[in-house]
């Protein structure tokens, strides 16, 4: 029961931190690299793909986590429910 808890704390960790990254991403995309890109008349492609295959990685990360967080939730009431 204790590793479940502590792998629920892990997942939740991991997940704030991965919306942390994917927001700080986001902030500097449009904050820094689209400006000079604009500026620069740099603005390709290859640059858009490489945010969004980021931004997709973060946002599957992010919800597995949740999905994976749900499901140890959801064992340990049964687990509790049974021990009592």
């Amino acid at each position: 029961m204790e590793k479940l808890k502590k792998e629920q704390n892990r997942q939740l960790f991991c997940w704030i931190f991965n919306l942390f990254m994917m927001v700080f991403f986001l902030l500097y995309f449009f904050t820094f690299d689209l400006k000079f890109l604009i500026e620069n008349k740099k603005l390709s492609n290859f640059n858009y793909l490489w945010y969004l295959f980021i931004l997709f990685f973060y946002f599957f990360l992010n919800f597995k986590l949740l999905k994976d967080k749900a499901e140890i939730e959801n064992f340990i009431k049964i687990y509790d429910d049974l021990n009592l």
